[in-house]
């Protein structure tokens, strides 16, 4: 498949105009347990070099038709137990342009591609709230397999939500 998808350090990216949109989008952060929105260049530079002390790797997800911001990717909570080195992501299509052509699946694609090569990782561990279908079919078509349901309180928004917890090893993804 040709992949329409490149991730790139934010350095790189040219403005964050789009960004900015997407961020105080409440649509956008339906899902996701946070609801706090980026209000400036400022906070968002603050948050990417937060990442970046705390150890993980936060990246801007580039459409290479036009090489627009469309998205993040976070992986993060980095492990190395029993042998096996593992870690969690997250993605996000932020800009809504560009729901529901696939671009989801692809980015999950991509970020597995380098979790298990570039980071060589053995197992990468995700998890979307219940009522984020689109994010569990995505998931499942990744491969991914479902390995725990917890409820968990979301401050931000004052309510009780089930979250899915996904795993996926570098055999099950690489060796299809």
């Amino acid at each position: 498949m040709n992949n329409r998808l490149r991730l790139s350090v934010f350095e790189d990216v040219d403005n964050f105009d789009n960004y900015l949109k997407w961020l105080n989008d409440e649509t956008v952060f339906r899902f996701l347990e946070s609801n706090n929105r980026v209000s400036s260049e400022r906070d968002i530079w603050d948050y990417i070099n937060e990442q970046k002390k705390s150890g993980s790797i936060f990246m801007a997800v580039i459409l290479k038709s036009n090489n627009e911001h469309v998205g993040n990717l976070k992986i993060y909570n980095f492990r190395h137990e029993q042998g096996l080195k593992s870690a969690e992501y997250s993605r996000l299509i932020g800009n809504k342009d560009y729901w529901g052509i696939g671009l989801g699946s692809e980015l999950g694609r991509l970020a597995l591609e380098y979790c298990f090569g570039s980071l060589g990782l053995d197992v990468v561990l995700a998890g979307c709230m219940s009522s984020n279908v689109a994010a569990i079919k995505s998931n499942l078509k990744l491969g991914f397999k479902e390995i725990n349901t917890t409820n968990k309180y979301i401050i931000e928004k004052d309510i009780v939500e089930k979250v899915i917890s996904f795993s996926i090893n570098k055999c099950d993804f690489l060796c299809v």
